[in-house]
């Protein structure tokens, strides 16, 4: 009987290790189980802080104390917007606050108005709104004659907030207004006059 030489050449014996190593195996996950985000590996439509929240909506500005010139937008959230937190865990509309910062992905028709009108595909929050240090004040601005001269916001209740950072078209005595700020702790002023606060939203009365 003759021997077919061709079972014992290294090359087919090569071959059929190959083919059924291949049919054993399928796709297969990732460690972590979960499926890459194709949008949220995108650079974002915009990034920045949440300063209003209404029915399927939030107002997001870069810099919310600029009037015009940087970044906002009016965002419509959808049935089908993702909401995520920064460790990719899922959350939910209700999760979404006033102060927060956020990141921003669009989908469809972006209207060019300011801020843009556009809705999302989907929303990350990269960082809690800090409430530890954060105050409302509903009142005007006070001109104070010390130290040069400056202005302040004094509530309702007589309280005055010494602003490090009031944006100059506040900066008229008498003004009616609404702030959100936040106490500095961590910083001192050279006025001695009420608390020294970073504004975090203001608006006219």
């Amino acid at each position: 009987m003759q021997r077919d030489s061709r079972l014992g050449h290294p090359s087919l014996a090569a071959f059929l290790l190959l083919v059924l190593g291949c049919a054993g195996s399928g796709p297969r996950s990732s460690s972590s189980g979960r499926t890459p985000d194709a949008v949220t590996n995108e650079a974002p439509s915009i990034q920045g802080r949440v300063t209003e929240k209404s029915s399927g909506r939030i107002l997001i500005e870069e810099e919310p104390l600029d009037s015009s010139g940087s970044a906002k937008a009016s965002v419509r959230l959808t049935r089908s917007t993702r909401i995520l937190r920064s460790s990719g865990e899922p959350a939910t509309i209700d999760d979404l606050q006033t102060g927060q910062r956020v990141s921003a992905w669009f989908e469809g028709p972006v209207a060019q108005s300011y801020p843009v009108q556009a809705s999302a595909s989907a929303i990350r929050i990269e960082a809690e709104a800090d409430r530890s240090n954060a105050v409302e004040i509903d009142g005007i601005i006070r001109f104070h004659q010390l130290e040069g001269g400056f202005f302040a916001i004094q509530s309702r209740e007589g309280e005055t907030y010494n602003a490090i950072n009031l944006p100059e078209e506040f900066r008229q005595d008498g003004l009616p207004v609404w702030a959100k700020v936040r106490i500095r702790h961590d910083m001192m002023g050279i006025h001695q006059t009420g608390q020294l606060v970073e504004i975090v939203q203001i608006k006219r009365r």
